[in-house]
């Protein structure tokens, strides 16, 4: 083993400890300790867990013969307790390394059990994970944080799980692989050319989300067979949100219209066009989950300046519940008053007749209504 560094000097800290005293997170910073040399490891501060001292030993800069150009780094859990009770002390124990989320990695996650025979005694991974990847996929402000979860048990017991504790299975991050397939575009088999952008992606996994996608790529539409496929009446932005909720089941938290698009406007207005636009795209592909959020980020956004606009595009989608919640908006006194006098909403009434009947029936629900106006 190589040299230890000192773990009062070392950048290494424990930040939290839960679960009863089994769980604990383990803060490193990354480049005050990737270049110590190879073979040295950093110490942590000494914890307890299920009555016994612990280390984590942390090997930042580890050669592995059979990977010549990759540095992996390594952790190993050390026993430090004197004194102890028992010969030997059994344990079972998680290592996880946190997401940029701060939720475990089910990729970057390691469990064994190990019979710790005496004081100083370790055990662990030589090859946890490459640094290229720990750089790319956990490093967050110069630093990276390690879950260690342990259960205790000895050589003549079964190893103890306390009843009313989680076994420490990995949250589900489907979704965070195929985000990281998405970014990396490796073994993509199909691109799509989308304002001037080109966005490369995978068949099976559009096909999988979307059945329009499933019909083009896979039937007989002559697309089944194009490598490049060119969409002509669609955002380039608006296309990368699509195969961004593809792939990953969500949005990105922030996603507004480009300002280059809309010009000087307010963020909620770029929110409301950007919603618009999605959920055109949702219905045109067939994809419902994406559908219904852009439907409730509308619903929670209609105001004066978008609601006639959102009223045209939930007709013509047929949203029904994006569509109520318009004509109530527009039902309110203050608000019908300043919005019959507009072009845009003479212009609506007069192409979808519907609409004015469903208003009216709304407008007869309110009380305060009456006596104002008349809607005929």
């Amino acid at each position: 083993m190589g040299t230890a560094i000192n773990s009062m000097a070392a950048p290494i800290l424990i930040t939290k400890t839960n679960y009863g005293g089994m769980s604990h997170l383990i803060k490193i910073n990354h480049s005050q300790t990737k270049d110590i040399g190879q073979g040295d490891y950093v110490v942590s501060p000494t914890f307890s867990s299920g009555g016994y001292e612990w280390e984590i030993l942390y090997f930042p800069d580890l050669d592995c013969d059979d990977d010549l150009e990759a540095v992996y780094i390594s952790f190993s859990l050390a026993l430090t307790s004197e004194d102890l009770d028992v010969r030997h002390v059994t344990a079972t124990f998680d290592l996880s390394l946190l997401e940029h989320d701060d939720t475990p990695s089910y990729h970057a996650f390691r469990r064994t059990s190990y019979c710790f025979s005496s004081q100083g005694d370790s055990f662990g991974y030589s090859r946890f994970i490459p640094r290229s990847e720990l750089e790319e996929d956990y490093v967050v402000n110069d630093c990276f944080t390690l879950l260690c979860t342990i259960y205790i048990g000895t050589r003549d017991s079964a190893i103890a799980e306390p009843e009313s504790c989680s076994i420490g299975v990995p949250p589900f991050d489907l979704h965070k692989q195929l985000e990281r397939l998405f970014k990396s575009q490796e073994r993509t088999d199909v691109a799509f050319e989308v304002g001037g952008e080109s966005f490369p992606a995978h068949r099976l996994i559009l096909a999988a989300r979307s059945p329009v996608f499933n019909a083009e790529l896979f039937g007989s539409m002559a697309e089944a067979s194009m490598k490049s496929i060119k969409i002509n009446d669609m955002k380039a932005w608006v296309f990368k949100a699509l195969l961004h909720f593809i792939y990953t089941d969500c949005l990105l938290e922030h996603d507004v219209v480009p300002e280059s698009e809309t010009g000087d406007v307010s963020l909620a207005e770029r929110e409301t066009v950007f919603a618009q636009h999605l959920l055109v795209a949702a219905d045109r592909y067939g994809i419902e989950g994406l559908r219904i959020i852009c439907e409730e980020r509308l619903c929670k956004n209609v105001n004066m300046e978008s609601v006639m606009s959102t009223l045209d595009l939930a007709e013509r989608l047929n949203c029904v519940g994006l569509k109520d919640a318009c004509l109530e908006f527009i039902a309110v006194p203050k608000n019908f008053l300043r919005l019959a006098l507009s072009e845009r909403y003479v212009s609506l009434m007069q192409s979808c007749p519907n609409l004015l009947s469903e208003l009216q029936e709304k407008v007869s629900r309110t009380l305060a209504f009456k006596g104002i106006v008349s809607v005929k």
